[in-house]
């Protein structure tokens, strides 16, 4: 073990593997992170998968909902959706996300929330125990700069450009509106809505 540097955040929620990777070497993993498409909306400046080309991969649903019933049964306790691509773009995201709660899995989301409408916070929000959304800038100008997102237009909740843009494409100089997405969440029952 000493090979190994392990954070020990969280650790203690879970001393049962502790001890099994102690007495083993090894044990099924507590937590994992899924990237359901390779896809992103965006171009931001910053980030790493630039390089692969953001490459037309999508997570086969009737084959990631199976796969969720074994990794419950093997002791999965949370996954994280996030990963190469925005997640959103997947056309099942939700269908994942009901069934990860619904197997007893705690599950996040992370989005630039470009691509969250109504629709999909009403389904979502209830089976998260948190989402993030990506704001880096603290401005729309800046935002934009930075995010490169792919379209001004908007659905009811989503709020491209970072939410500083409101519905009718134009440019608001208060990206404050967007934490009413907050409100909407007490609502819908999600644990935390961070916003960085």
């Amino acid at each position: 073990m000493e090979k190994f540097i392990l954070d020990s955040h969280k650790l203690h929620y879970h001393l049962d593997r502790v001890a099994e990777f102690q007495k083993n070497g090894d044990c099924y993993p507590i937590y994992m992170e899924v990237s359901p498409v390779g896809l992103c909306n965006h171009r931001c400046i910053f980030c790493a998968y630039d390089y692969i080309d953001y490459p037309n991969r999508h997570l086969d649903k009737d084959r990631f909902l199976s796969f969720l019933d074994e990794v419950a049964s093997l002791g999965i306790k949370s996954i994280l959706y996030a990963g190469e691509g925005e997640p959103l773009i997947h056309k099942n995201i939700t269908d994942f996300v009901e069934k990860t709660k619904e197997v007893g899995i705690d599950c996040g989301l992370f989005s630039n929330g470009e691509l969250l409408t109504k629709g999909k916070v009403e389904k979502l929000l209830p089976n998260l125990t948190f989402l993030r959304f990506s704001f880096n800038g603290g401005d729309a100008e800046t935002y934009a700069k930075i995010h490169k997102p792919s379209s001004l237009r908007h659905a009811d909740v989503g709020g491209g450009g970072g939410g500083f843009y409101g519905q009718s494409g134009k440019k608001n100089k208060n990206p404050h509106h967007f934490l009413e997405k907050k409100k909407i969440k007490r609502g819908f029952g999600s644990a935390v809505c961070s916003f960085l």
